[in-house]
């Protein structure tokens, strides 16, 4: 087999052997893949090989591999055929740290398609597979989590959670990342939790250029005309008037939150200051305020005295990943760490809002990292509503 050779120039290049090995039968003939930081995470991958008949191990020898942090899958087929745990539930990513030629050992313990079963606990249901949106002129898919207690009780009522991009949140199946089917696993979260919850999962448009056009409430490079704010009035408006009305749920603005990660922790961050009436904490997940090109602060210089005032009552969780940069265009790069830092500063500063930041040293944009920062956020948000 050809090893892959990757041409880089001014940059310190090593040697990766990977020994293979398959503790599971079957699928002779198939291609083998990595998908990783070494091909930008395109799910096409690079071809190791195949895998053989009684073959249990594969050796392979990659060429000038960058030195650093490689992070990747195993797949045989996209997204759709990766490595797993012998439960079938999808695996962090391999990672090993290039400072010198490496040897590496990898086993595969079984194949996610091998494995048909929903991830989603029996909490997780339709509200709607075609929820209408008025104000956006659009059906959107609504999942909503009613807590084990939910149908034992006919009087408790139970805080809400409203979340962007539901199709990330508790399925496996239906959470197509950058780096693989991640679901974020609230439903699991929220069933070890002390304290319940109810949550509301809205689905995102489905192409990448109908998110943006849904979540970004400033015109930015290639949305100039963006229906964030309509979308937020849809939910405030009619989802949470209907939720309200059709579930035991606790309707008062101290017991409603709102979360989202990237695109949707931007738009987290501008419910916050545009309607602090309806939402009291935000869960904003590394916003993409690259994209926003920090117009968030001229935002907010934009706020009145009375408006103002509001935010001494609005409570910010604000996670970001040391490891999140980026850079568009001729724009100076971001860091997300350093613009978490600084957005929470304005936040508890000059509109004294109750802000905590959560950074995670070795935290990348993506699914992974949110689903270990969603506990945090979870049991900070129980706190904020007991004060």
């Amino acid at each position: 087999m050809d090893s892959f050779v990757l041409l880089i120039y001014k940059m310190n290049v090593f040697n990766l052997e990977l020994t293979i090995r398959f503790a599971c039968p079957g699928h002779a003939g198939d291609p083998l893949y990595l998908i990783g930081s070494l091909n930008n995470w395109q799910q096409e991958g690079v071809l190791l090989g195949h895998i053989h008949e009684g073959q249990n191990e594969l050796i392979v020898q990659l060429k000038n591999v960058p030195g650093g942090l490689l992070e990747f899958q195993l797949s045989r087929d996209g997204w759709s055929a990766v490595s797993c745990r012998s439960d079938g539930s999808v695996a962090d990513p391999f990672t090993v740290f290039i400072e010198e030629d490496t040897a590496l050992q990898l086993t595969i313990f079984a194949w996610s398609d091998d494995f048909s079963f929903p991830t989603a606990t029996e909490q997780v249901h339709w509200l709607s597979e075609a929820f209408f949106f008025p104000a956006l002129n659009a059906y959107r898919k609504v999942w909503i989590y009613l807590p084990p207690s939910y149908p034992y009780s006919k009087v408790k009522r139970y805080p809400v959670l409203y979340m962007h991009d539901g199709q990330h949140l508790f399925e496996e199946a239906t959470a197509v990342g950058r780096k693989g089917p991640v679901e974020w696993q609230v439903d699991q979260v929220i069933n070890r939790a002390a304290d319940e919850a109810i949550v509301v999962a809205i689905a995102h448009g489905g192409e990448e250029r109908d998110r943006l056009h849904d979540y970004v409430v400033l015109p930015v490079a290639g949305m100039p005309e963006p229906a964030g704010e309509r979308y937020l009035a849809d939910i405030i408006h009619t989802l949470k008037p209907y939720v309200d009305a059709h579930y035991r749920s606790m309707s008062d603005r101290k017991y409603n939150a709102m979360a989202g990660s990237s695109l949707g922790g931007l738009l987290s961050l501008y419910t916050g200051l545009i309607h602090p009436a309806s939402f009291a904490c935000l869960g904003i997940f590394s916003p993409s305020l690259w994209l926003d090109n920090m117009q968030v602060h001229n935002f907010i210089d934009t706020l009145s005295t009375d408006e103002r005032a509001q935010q001494e009552q609005q409570s910010y969780y604000l996670y970001g990943g040391s490891l999140e940069n980026r850079k568009i265009k001729d724009r100076a790069p971001v860091a997300m760490d350093k613009a978490i830092e600084h957005i929470g500063e304005v936040l508890s500063g000059s509109l004294q809002a109750n802000v905590t930041i959560d950074i995670n040293p070795a935290g990348k944009h993506g699914a992974l990292y949110w689903q270990q920062a969603f506990p945090h956020f979870y049991a900070w948000w129980q706190v904020q509503m007991a004060l």
